[in-house]
């Protein structure tokens, strides 16, 4: 079996290329655009860094492969206030690309690594995938057209489209501005930890469980279009995790909001039903928080 997988430099993209090659999959890695300082991952069959908006140049990488897993383009959520065109070219222009690329190479399976972030203000306290998807930020919205895209494809003949939408994802790699880096950096240094606002509530998933996650998707057999939570379903409120950062460390904290007023996008409770995967996927989260913390306090950033 061979796979190509798009953003594999990054987070998730180096631990689902580890999972998958040690599955058995040949990997072709694109680990990203040229002139970015990202790390190939070695358990890669070959490293590749191009734009993921050619689909000519693609096209030829993905004769033969049997499954494709979309990872590439940013992430942050505040950063795609600021330059939205750049996630709407990544996410919107670049999954276009790719998905093309596959079809036109007979791939015959797609995996979009999509956000939880599309469902936005979800009314239920666990979200289902079949939630109403209102996007609060550019970022949502670049990837909720990346999946109108694999599954616009799909339906029209195109490789079968499997899409999961990760919750709130940590782990060893994470990026240093994320939540939970923040706060273990904060407690490393002294005995409190501030936080903006400690009122809203997440489902943290460690990015081992999402790369397992992408790995069942790859031999699941699906119609034209599923798509999978990837969460844990326990809530975790931003307090309750600044309390937990201070009980793997062995010692007591106090933890303080800094004040600042909650913005018009924020989401306040995003936690996921994760029985669809459960049953379809046979996926289940592992690792427990206090794990996946004392796991980042190891090799806590990227």
């Amino acid at each position: 079996m061979n796979a190509f997988v798009s953003g594999a430099g990054g987070f998730i993209g180096r631990v689902a290329v580890r999972k998958l090659a040690a599955a058995g999959y040949e990997v072709i890695a694109h680990v990203g655009p040229p002139g970015v300082d990202l790390e190939p991952p070695p358990e890669a069959r070959s490293n590749l860094r191009l734009e993921i908006e050619d689909a000519s140049e693609l096209a030829p990488l993905l004769r033969g492969c049997d499954v494709v897993v979309h990872l590439a383009g940013p992430a942050s959520v505040a950063t795609s206030f600021r330059d939205p065109l750049s996630y709407v070219r990544a996410h919107v222009m670049g999954t276009a690309a790719l998905v093309d690329a596959a079809r036109s190479a007979g791939v015959e399976r797609f995996i979009l690594v999509s956000s939880a972030e599309v469902y936005g203000r979800p009314a239920e306290a666990q979200v289902r995938e079949n939630a109403p998807l209102q996007p609060r930020s550019p970022y949502a919205a670049a990837k909720l057209g990346a999946e109108a895209i694999v599954g616009a494809a799909a339906r029209a003949g195109g490789p079968k489209a499997l899409i999961l939408r990760p919750f709130s994802v940590y782990g060893p790699g994470q990026r240093s501005s994320s939540l939970l880096a923040e706060m273990i950096a904060q407690a490393a240094r002294g005995d409190s930890i501030v936080a903006r606002d400690l009122r809203p509530v997440r489902d943290y998933c460690h990015v081992e469980d999402v790369a397992r996650a992408i790995l069942a998707a790859s031999g699941v057999a699906v119609a034209e279009v599923e798509t999978f939570n990837a969460g844990t379903g326990v809530a975790t409120s931003v307090g309750a995790l600044a309390a937990m950062v201070f009980e793997v460390l062995g010692r007591s904290g106090t933890v303080h909001e800094s004040g600042a007023e909650r913005g018009a996008a924020e989401i306040f409770r995003l936690v996921a039903d994760p029985a669809h995967a459960a049953k379809v996927l046979g996926w289940r989260a592992e690792t427990q928080l206090r794990q996946g913390i004392a796991s980042l306090l190891e090799d806590p950033v990227a």
